[in-house]
């Protein structure tokens, strides 16, 4: 029974992130115009190769890892801590050290925007190790409200941004930095309290 609600759940998620998905494209399609989504979606493809490269296989082997023995959890997680901010500010660092020695690269994006998409990097890494972290405690209404909650956290903020406010591109890839540096936070705490438990 219990299976059941959670694959429903998780399909409800599925949906809901989706839907979210949509909203996001709609408002920036819209409100930032070809060219502001062209460079939206360039920085979240560079964004996304370095989370790619430097995850490092470390969020399957935390969900196997967690999944065997639950007290591992507090010492996974420190060492998922470690590696997402060792590893991401390295990348980090490269991504925006090779974009500014080769302006080319850029294709005219400004490197403000560029700087910022880098930063949030590590606290990519920190939130995709800490909520499979999360499925494999086998805690998937927790995962899914989370995953959730922060995509709603976007994409009202992107909402406030571009509609009510009518800010630009570059309020908006500060806010995703908030977001995600938010996301690595609650994450930690969530994370934190978690392992206190399965100690106990």
């Amino acid at each position: 029974m219990r299976f059941s609600r959670d694959v429903a759940a998780t399909f409800g998620s599925r949906l809901l992130l989706v839907a979210l998905g949509v909203v996001s494209s709609v408002l920036t399609a819209r409100l930032l115009g070809p060219s502001g989504r062209g460079v939206l979606a360039t920085l979240a493809a560079l964004t996304g190769i370095g989370i790619q490269l430097g995850n490092l296989g470390l969020h399957s082997s935390n969900t196997y890892q967690v999944s065997r023995r639950s007290d591992l959890l507090g010492t996974l997680w420190a060492n998922s801590r470690r590696t997402a901010v060792v590893v991401g500010a390295f990348l980090a660092l490269l991504t925006i050290g090779v974009v500014l020695e080769a302006p080319q690269l850029l294709g005219g994006i400004p490197p403000t925007l560029l700087i910022l998409a880098a930063a949030a990097i590590p606290f990519h890494l920190a939130v995709l190790f800490g909520l499979n972290l999360v499925v494999g405690l086998g805690r998937l209404p927790l995962f899914n409200l989370l995953e959730v909650s922060f995509r709603a956290a976007a994409v009202a903020g992107a909402f406030v941004l571009l509609v009510v406010l009518d800010k630009g591109l570059l309020e908006l890839i500060a806010f995703n930095l908030v977001v995600t540096v938010g996301a690595a936070l609650v994450l930690g705490r969530t994370l934190g309290v978690l392992s206190r438990a399965a100690a106990g």
